[in-house]
């Protein structure tokens, strides 16, 4: 009995799972191109990777400074942006050479 209950919950999950789909995570502005998105995204990028306590984007010995979510969050909802998740679609299958 006990293997049995067990063997439908992890059936449960696994068609659970399989309905759930593939999401991505992205922006959202109305009325904004994805030039915007871009331009916005790397803006952003840059603010949440200042460092400082050197005052530059690279850290002590040219290192990488590494990326503050809160930062990049708040420049983003601050230029108008909300996250949003998106289904991600299977790309269409590539069209048939007919051979003649």
């Amino acid at each position: 009995m006990r293997t049995t209950s067990r063997a439908l919950v992890v059936l449960a999950f696994a068609l659970a799972a399989g309905c759930a789909g593939v999401t991505r995570e992205t922006w959202s502005k109305p009325g904004a191109s994805g030039q915007a998105l871009t331009r916005d995204i790397g803006d952003c990028d840059r603010e949440a990777r200042y460092d400082l306590t050197h005052g530059q984007e690279q850290g002590a010995y040219g290192f990488s400074v590494p990326k503050n979510d809160r930062v990049f969050v708040a420049c983003m909802r601050a230029r108008g942006w909300e996250p949003v998740s998106e289904p991600v679609r299977a790309s269409p299958p590539a069209p048939r050479r007919s051979s003649s």
